[in-house]
């Protein structure tokens, strides 16, 4: 029986290392920070609702960076979908992989405008 286990285990441990592996480098990142947009954001960019996700800063180097995400921005929707809040903005980063071309929709000075963005990995 000892031998079983051991074996089971070797091959789980075969099989679970490389994945960890192969997860801690495959997180897709827009390389910006956000948070939620409050009643007094929305009422500060003229947005007429609360909704969307408020752009904080764009490190540089960075696929947002590259593609004109700016500070002050809002993400209203990814690929058509809308983001309500930054939880679902990293829900659905999170079911992307780096390298994924997506559209962010932001609303900058008054006006939507559409930012093509390439997803790149963290290597956290």
């Amino acid at each position: 029986m000892n031998g079983v286990i051991r074996k089971r285990w070797a091959i789980m441990a075969a099989l679970l290392i490389p994945m960890t592996a192969v997860a801690a480098t495959n997180n897709p990142r827009l390389g910006a920070s956000t948070e939620r947009v409050t009643p007094e954001i929305a009422k500060a960019h003229n947005l007429g609702e609360t909704y969307g996700v408020l752009v904080d800063r764009v490190a540089s180097n960075t696929p947002g960076a590259s593609a004109g995400l700016q500070a002050g921005d809002i993400i209203v929707d990814v690929n058509g979908e809308g983001m309500a809040n930054d939880r679902d903005l990293e829900f659905k980063l999170s079911s992307m992989q780096p390298g994924t071309e997506i559209r962010l929709t932001v609303f900058r000075d008054g006006a939507l405008r559409v930012l093509k963005v390439t997803l790149d990995g963290d290597t956290k």
